[in-house]
């Protein structure tokens, strides 16, 4: 047991760290058992620490331990002032350390840092993100190579890193997260909680490894099956993480039947994502993902019942007319009964809200044409208008859903009218227009290449409607744009700017560079771009409240408050808790 600093002086020292030994012990038996009075009796004892005493040290353990209480009940209830409770909590256990580093504040780093990426998950404020990595990157400079819970740090470091891959697409970040949790397994003891956490996260990151490579990397997606399983099989059915597993291994099942065509992998993946949405209860903040899973792996079997290679609007319909079978519109309501299931329970403002509209709209578009439905074909219009036209949602995203709103009015490229053709220029020129912001300025030319590739044809499809309407000069117009991405980036980067950045200090320099990138966030939300340790954003910040004569959030000791609302990854003074897991993974949707 760690005991904190500073017991000279303080009434009943000996008894409270009993009590704080106590409280993390019921904490740890809830994240075992799931049953709710130990989470209840954890919160109680944290609590009456925070009554009693004044000690810093003892006062930090105790915050601590509420913001982990919260967090467990974050995940069991979902709801979102528990998790900003936790992280006002953490914040402010370290606040009276400063820069100090003692036994204590790494672990209160490392649940700042996951709670954080917790709530980016929610709300995609990339700050949250930013932050969540320069924490856990302060946590791991104080880590000794032989800690016992580096692998526990490491893992969450290769956790952050994905989820900076998810948002701008950065090879070099993925990379580095499957090295980094193959280091987190390496260090972890055989047969612990911990090998078992590195492993799952591990399989999700050599799955996305496999959708990333150039060569599809096969191989990648074996090892991750086999992590999959083993970590199922490490772990009791009843542990209240099954659901969670099943649901990564269905993702990497039904990725390696994309590549493979291997009707087994896509009967397994079936069960297992119909398995963890079953066993997920209502309200659960990870039923989301699940209820994705479920629904990428119904599309897959539409796609195996029409021996097509993606539904889209008009798909079953053909060129040549085709009628659709019985067992491709059974497939059809399974896939809509699944997206319409993600889609309901995935809240406004969720990271995944615009994926749950775009999967439900294409899944009422393709039903529309195999059973002549045109409630749902202007239901799914609806559903691309929404996302297309929300500013706060995945840029990605909204091209996406505008390329399909447009098709989806001039009826899956097949001619109707010049009046559909005029109601189509409206999302074709918004999909042409936001596309060079999916193409982000942080990342490498390759990457952002790769980005670009999703959206192969959007320009050629704008410009034939722009020629249906008899209008040659917006359509080269859009074909320009749409296909000179890349190049315009290029020109661009060599402004008037680059002249006058030659000149200036270092630290001004790198302040553009840093605030460049914010081009290509969504309005709501505010990219800092992030580095070991936060340097760069520590660098900035004496001049930053300077400017603004205002003092930071969250300074200074602060008094604890209690918060209404889920959990942690790590205690102060028992035993570890079991670690963070990486968010359940999710098949992301191609266009």
């Amino acid at each position: 047991m760690s005991a904190p600093y500073g017991l000279f002086g303080t009434p009943g020292y000996e008894q409270l760290l009993a009590v704080l030994g106590a409280a993390e012990e019921s904490h740890t038996r809830y994240e075992r058992t799931g049953r709710l009075p130990d989470l209840e009796r954890a919160l109680v004892l944290f609590d009456a620490v925070l009554d009693r005493t004044q000690n810093i040290d003892l006062r930090g353990a105790a915050m601590n331990g509420v913001g982990t209480v919260l967090w467990s009940r974050y995940e069991r209830f979902g709801e979102p002032a528990d998790l900003d409770g936790a992280i006002t909590l953490f914040r402010e256990a370290l606040a009276p350390y400063g820069t100090e580093v003692t036994a204590v504040t790494p672990s209160y780093w490392t649940n700042l840092s996951g709670a954080l990426r917790l709530r980016w998950l929610r709300t995609r404020d990339a700050r949250d993100l930013t932050a969540s990595v320069d924490a856990i990157r302060t946590a791991l400079d104080s880590t000794p190579p032989g800690g016992a819970r580096r692998s526990n740090r490491l893992d969450s470091l290769g956790d952050a890193l994905l989820s900076l891959y998810h948002v701008h697409g950065d090879s070099a970040a993925l990379a580095e997260a499957v090295g980094t949790f193959r280091a987190a397994v390496a260090c972890a003891e055989l047969g612990t909680e911990e090998q078992t956490w590195a492993r799952s996260n591990l399989a999700e990151a050599l799955r996305l490894h496999h959708h990333q490579s150039p060569d599809g990397a096969l191989g990648a997606l074996d090892e991750a099956a086999v992590l999959a399983r083993a970590v199922l099989a490490a772990v009791p059915r009843r542990h209240r993480l099954y659901p969670r597993f099943l649901s990564n291994l269905a993702s990497i099942l039904a990725e390696r039947h994309q590549a493979r065509a291997d009707p087994a992998d896509l009967r397994e993946a079936a069960r297992a994502a119909r398995r963890a949405v079953d066993a997920t209860p209502a309200g659960h903040p990870n039923l989301v993902q699940r209820n994705a899973v479920l629904a990428s792996v119904r599309r897959l079997e539409l796609i195996g019942a029409a021996d097509v290679a993606a539904p889209a609007p008009g798909v079953l319909d053909g060129g040549g007319g085709r009628r659709s079978t019985r067992r491709e519109r059974r497939a059809v309501r399974a896939w809509v009964r699944a997206t319409a299931e993600a889609y309901a329970t995935t809240p406004e403002g969720h990271a995944l809200r615009g994926l749950a509209l775009l999967n439900h709209g294409s899944a009422l578009g393709t039903r529309a044409v195999t059973e002549g439905d045109p409630h749902a074909l202007a239901a799914a219009i609806d559903l691309y208008r929404k996302a297309a036209s929300d500013p706060t949602m995945d840029v990605s995203v909204r091209v996406g859903c505008a390329h399909l709103w447009a098709l989806s009015v001039i009826g899956g490229g097949e001619s109707r009218s010049p009046d559909d053709h005029a109601a189509a220029m409206e999302p074709f020129r918004l999909a042409v227009e936001l596309l060079p912001r999916t193409a982000s300025y942080r990342i490498g030319r390759m990457d952002r290449a790769r980005q670009l590739g999703k959206f192969a044809g959007l320009a050629q499809d704008a410009a034939a409607c722009a020629l249906e309407l008899a209008d040659p000069e917006l359509a080269l117009r859009l074909l320009e744009q749409g296909r000179g991405v890349l190049l315009a980036q290029a020109l661009d980067a060599r402004t008037d700017t680059t002249d006058l950045l030659s000149r200036l200090p270092d630290e001004l320099a790198a302040e553009y560079a840093r605030l460049i990138p914010q081009l290509d966030r969504p309005e709501a939300a505010a990219f800092i771009a992030s580095g070991p340790a936060g340097a760069a954003t520590r660098a900035l910040a004496p001049r930053s409240r300077a400017r603004t004569g205002t003092p930071w959030p969250n300074g200074g000791t602060g008094s604890w408050r209690r918060s209404d609302a889920s959990r942690a990854t790590e205690t102060s003074c028992a035993s570890p808790a079991p670690p963070r897991c990486s968010p359940d993974s999710v098949t992301r949707a191609r266009w």
